[in-house]
C-alpha cells in the first residue's frame, strides 16, 4: 500500500502529460538554441545552471525537441517525488497528507508552460534546488543545505525566495531565527556581487514598478492562478488595460467567468487566513512567501507559480483531512478529475503553439531553398501567442541560423513601417482574425 501511494501521484503526473510530449520549439527557446553563452553576474539574467543545461541538451539531442521535452518531464516528475519526501519531514504525523497533495500537485494545471516551454524548464530547476534544500535542511544536513541554496541562485533568480520560505519553517518549528542566518548571509553576498557588477535586475521585459495596482494584479494572478483556471491572456488583457483599480474592477466585471474565479479564489484564501489552523495559515505565508520576487512586477507568466503551488497542493491535502473519508474520498476524486480536465486543456494550447512554430519553420524552410545567398526573410506581423501558449513572441530571428543551408536572413517586423526593400527579398504575411480571443490563428502564405 505504501509502494502505491508513492507511485500514483508520478503515474498520473506522467498520464496527464506523456500524450503531449512531441511538440516543437516555441519562442525564446530558439535564441536559447542559437546564443548558448555564459553570461557574467552583470547581465540581467546570470544563469550558468541553465547554461549547462542547455549545451548538455542540445549535445545529447540537437534540433530535436523530444528528447528536450522528456528531460523537463523527468524534472518535473523528480520534483513530484521529492516534494512527497519534504512533506513527510514537515508533517511526519500526517497521515495521507503526502499521498494527497501528491496527487494535487501531479494533476494541477498551472505547470504546463514550465514542461512545456523549454525556455522556462529553468523553473524546474530551481524548484528542485529548492526542495533539496530544505529537505537537507530537515535532516540537518545544513552545509548540503546552503550548496543547494547557491546552485538555485545560479540557475535562476527565484533562488532568492529560500531564505524566506525557510525563516517561515523556522518560525512554524519552533525554531530559532539564528538558523536562516547563513542563508540570508548568502544571499546579501550574491546581490552585493550582481550589484558591484551593476546587473540591471528588471530587464525592459520584466520592470519592477512599486504600485498598488500592480501588487493587487500579482496577488491576484496568485490565488486565482492555483485556484480556479481562467483565460490567462483574456485576463492578462484586462490587467495591461486597466489604469486604476477602478478601470480593472470596471473591465473584469464585464467577464463573469472572471468573477467567479476571483470571488472564489479569493474566498478560499481568505476564510483560510481567518478560521484555518496554525498550520494552514504558515501554508498561505508559505505561498506568499514563494511569490515574493513577483508581486511587483508588470509582467506575469504561469511559470511564476509553479513553486507556489508546492504549498498550495500541501494546503488543498490539509484541508482534504477535515473531510469524513468517504466525503474525502469523492471531493478529492473531483479536484482530480477539475485540475487534469485543465491540464490536458492547457497541455493542448501548447501543442497548438507548437505545431504553429513547426509549420512557420518548415514553410521558412521551403522557401529558402528557392532563394540565394544574402537575400532575406521579410515576416510581417509574426503570431506572438496562441491563447497565451507563445509561438513567437521572440525567436523568429533566430531562425535561419539554426535551420537554414544558404545565408538567407529572417527579419520578423511586428509593426509598420517595413525596412526598406532589396532586390529578391521575399515577404511573409501573417493574418490575424479578429474574433474576440482566438487570434493568430491564420495564416496568409507569402507575397514577394
Amino acid at each position: 500500500m505504501q509502494t502505491l501511494r508513492r507511485a500514483l501521484p508520478i503515474f498520473l503526473a506522467l498520464i496527464i502529460r506523456i500524450p503531449f510530449l512531441n511538440h516543437n520549439f516555441l519562442s525564446d527557446d530558439y535564441r536559447y538554441l542559437c546564443q548558448i553563452e555564459m553570461l557574467s553576474p552583470g547581465e540581467p539574467f546570470f544563469r550558468p545552471i541553465q547554461v549547462g543545461y542547455f549545451i548538455l541538451n542540445r549535445y545529447l539531442f540537437g534540433l530535436h525537441p523530444l528528447g528536450w521535452n522528456i528531460v523537463s518531464l523527468a524534472i518535473h516528475t523528480l520534483n513530484l517525488f521529492l516534494i512527497i519526501e519534504l512533506i513527510k519531514l514537515l508533517y511526519p504525523k500526517g497521515k495521507g497528507l503526502p499521498f494527497l497533495s501528491g496527487l494535487i500537485f501531479a494533476a494541477h494545471f498551472i505547470h504546463t508552460e514550465p514542461i512545456f516551454w523549454t525556455s522556462a524548464a529553468t523553473t524546474l530547476l530551481v524548484a528542485t534546488f529548492l526542495i533539496l534544500s530544505l529537505i537537507s535542511y530537515l535532516k540537518n544536513s545544513h552545509i548540503l543545505s546552503l550548496i543547494f541554496f547557491v546552485l538555485a541562485l545560479l540557475s535562476k533568480e527565484d533562488g532568492v525566495i529560500i531564505p524566506f520560505v525557510l525563516l517561515v519553517i523556522i518560525i512554524h518549528q519552533g525554531s530559532p531565527f539564528r538558523a536562516a542566518l547563513p542563508y540570508f548571509t548568502l544571499l546579501g553576498l550574491y546581490l552585493l556581487i550582481r550589484l558591484i557588477c551593476k546587473s540591471p535586475f528588471h530587464p525592459v521585459h520584466y520592470q519592477i514598478q512599486i504600485h498598488p495596482l500592480i501588487f493587487i494584479k500579482n496577488l491576484t494572478f496568485l490565488f486565482s492562478g492555483l485556484t480556479v483556471w481562467v483565460d490567462y491572456r483574456l485576463l492578462r488583457t484586462i490587467w495591461y488595460g486597466a489604469s486604476s483599480v477602478g478601470h480593472m474592477l470596471s473591465l473584469i466585471s464585464s467577464h463573469l467567468e472572471i468573477v467567479f474565479s476571483l470571488i472564489l479564489s479569493w474566498l478560499l484564501f481568505l476564510i483560510t487566513l481567518i478560521f484555518g489552523t496554525r498550520k494552514e495559515r504558515i501554508l498561505i505565508l508559505l505561498i506568499i512567501f514563494s511569490f515574493l520576487p513577483f508581486l511587483f512586477l508588470v509582467g506575469s507568466g504561469e511559470r511564476f507559480l509553479y513553486i507556489p503551488s508546492i504549498w498550495f497542493s500541501l494546503l488543498i491535502g490539509m484541508l482534504l483531512l477535515r473531510i469524513p473519508p468517504f466525503g474525502r474520498m469523492i471531493t478529492a476524486g473531483c479536484l482530480l478529475l477539475y485540475f487534469a480536465i485543465f491540464s490536458i486543456g492547457n497541455s493542448y494550447r501548447w501543442i497548438m503553439a507548437g505545431r504553429t512554430s513547426g509549420e512557420i519553420i518548415g514553410f521558412l524552410a521551403r522557401i529558402e531553398k528557392k532563394m540565394e545567398e544574402g537575400e532575406r526573410i521579410i515576416f510581417i506581423n509574426p503570431p506572438e501567442d496562441i491563447d497565451g501558449a507563445w509561438v513567437f513572441r521572440n525567436g523568429l530571428e533566430f531562425i535561419d541560423e539554426l535551420y537554414f543551408a544558404k545565408k538567407v536572413e529572417v527579419i520578423p517586423v511586428k509593426s509598420r513601417p517595413i525596412p526598406p526593400l532589396k532586390k529578391g527579398d521575399r515577404i511573409i504575411i501573417w493574418e490575424r482574425r479578429n474574433d474576440g480571443n482566438k487570434s493568430n490563428q491564420n495564416r496568409c502564405p507569402g507575397r514577394g
